[in-house]
């Protein structure tokens, strides 16, 4: 959206929804193929199955390309919050639709097959050290798994 209005663009909500996700989902494959080269753990602000839940199940090859990009197991989300929301020129509807989506996006991932982890509403040095911590359990985890399958 930044780069649209920067350059006086026309791939904006506000002007064509479809190609404006269209184009957010094809970014969103993009910066996950990118992610593929990057040393672990990456984080995702937004992610592929949110577009695909509004794009439905045309027959696009973005959308082809999309199921195919699988994000970690757990996707980690964070509740609506009054407290810290903010308005701004990106960002121009207000709390209370913002938190309408909520549901539909959450349900998005679970239908996708991803299981959802809530963030806590707590200062960010909490949220991050939860965070990191409900990685290292997943990851112990599966090393316990790999261990007791290699000895099998």
């Amino acid at each position: 959206m930044r780069e649209q209005l920067k350059c006086n663009g026309k791939l904006l909500p506000s002007v064509d929804r479809v190609a404006f996700m269209e184009a957010v989902l094809g970014r969103s494959i993009q910066d996950y193929e990118t992610a593929q080269s990057l040393k672990g753990p990456v984080f995702f602000d937004r992610g592929i199955p949110e577009w695909l839940r509004f794009l439905g199940t045309s027959a696009q090859p973005n959308v082809i390309a999309a199921k195919q990009c699988r994000y970690a197991g757990t996707v980690f989300v964070a509740e609506p919050w009054p407290e810290i929301f903010v308005c701004d020129h990106y960002r121009q509807h207000r709390y209370e639709r913002a938190a309408k989506s909520y549901e539909p996006t959450i349900s998005a991932y679970i239908e996708a097959g991803y299981k959802t982890c809530v963030i806590p509403k707590v200062s960010v040095q909490e949220r991050v050290k939860f965070i990191l911590a409900q990685i290292e359990t997943g990851a112990q985890q599966v090393h316990r798994a790999n261990v007791g399958s290699a000895g099998s």
